[in-house]
């Protein structure tokens, strides 16, 4: 967004700019002979401009007066502009007072955090060395969705009687952006084989979140329960 270019809008703009910057030119930066400048321009414009509109109102449509609005707005314009880059620019304006003045502010990015709520896994089937289940949040709110800034999560698993507290002891089994994950375990871990698996949620900038509370089932040939036990993995 910017100074507006066609009649109406423009109209508008400059009207409401110039009678902010008249008011309180200081709070603008703007001097004595900016200020001087710009009436000449502004001025020469709005009556260009009502001379026209009156003109088009009574169906004579004169080529004259568009000229001459034309050329009152082609002065005003790079005043106008030079004006409103001066604003945006300052740090001394706050954006309100930008705004005011008819100077979009730009939405300034918000930086993305690590998650801080943990998600939750629940183990839906199990056949043969292939687990599947649903990933979901754990933090009170609606199971459905992510938390904000969250595209996905990382899925981990052991293989064992009792998983480790280390970390770097875990499989990495990939990013899974959509609640349900399906996880298959390598031939050499035999059917009966204890298997844990936990999750972290991610962001787009891979910030990771704590780890989930881990889950265990046991490999088989036919869908199983999961057994879920209330434990965690230590940072």
């Amino acid at each position: 967004m910017a100074v507006p270019l066609l009649q109406s809008p423009l109209v508008a703009w400059t009207t409401n700019f110039y009678a902010r910057a008249t008011a309180d030119a200081a709070k603008y930066n703007l001097s004595v002979a900016q200020l001087s400048a710009y009436t000449t321009v502004h001025e020469a414009y709005l009556a260009a401009a009502a001379a026209l509109t009156a003109s088009d109102a009574s169906s004579t449509r004169s080529k004259a007066l568009r000229e001459a609005r034309d050329a009152a707005r082609d002065a005003l314009l790079p005043l106008a502009r030079e004006y409103y880059k001066l604003i945006l620019a300052s740090t001394s304006i706050s954006d309100a007072d930008k705004t005011l003045i008819g100077v979009h502010v730009p939405k300034r990015p918000t930086s993305v955090t690590a998650p801080t709520s943990q998600a939750k896994m629940d183990i839906e089937a199990v056949v043969g060395r292939t687990v599947k289940g649903r990933i979901h949040r754990d933090d009170g709110e609606s199971k459905r969705g992510k938390p904000t800034n969250v595209i996905g999560a990382k899925v981990y698993s052991y293989v064992g009687s009792s998983y480790p507290s280390d970390p770097a002891l875990w499989a990495y089994q990939g990013d899974f952006t959509k609640g349900d994950f399906t996880v298959t375990f390598d031939a050499t871990v035999p059917a009966g084989a204890q298997v844990w698996l936990a999750c972290s949620w991610y962001t787009r900038t891979a910030l990771t979140g704590p780890i989930s509370m881990p889950v265990t089932t046991f490999l088989q040939f036919a869908g199983v329960a999961a057994q879920a036990k209330p434990m965690t993995i230590a940072a």
